[in-house]
């Protein structure tokens, strides 16, 4: 497998708070996330070992804690947040 692999999780929803307006502010609202995941999994395919690849669950709880403990007025924050939380991982390269 070539360092381009991708692993897409879709339609992940967190109930979060996320908006400017106060009416935004005041209460969650469900957050739908779709996240690909650049990564050399060349290293799973080779040795089929859990350790050698990128944690579905991992990913899920960090963009799960990102939501659910913040409360950014805009997307693009939220967004820049989950990306630093995915790439906090060494093997996922974007």
């Amino acid at each position: 497998m070539a360092p381009n692999d991708r692993i897409e999780l879709r339609r992940l929803v967190v109930t979060g708070i996320c908006g400017a307006l106060p009416e935004e502010r005041e209460r969650a609202q469900p957050l739908e996330v779709d996240l690909d995941v650049v990564a050399d999994l060349s290293a799973a395919g080779a040795s089929d070992n859990l350790d050698d690849t990128l944690d579905y669950g991992a990913i899920t709880a960090a963009v799960e804690n990102v939501i659910l403990n913040g409360t950014p007025q805009l997307l693009e924050h939220l967004a820049q947040n989950i990306a630093d939380a995915v790439l906090a991982d060494p093997r996922a390269l974007s």
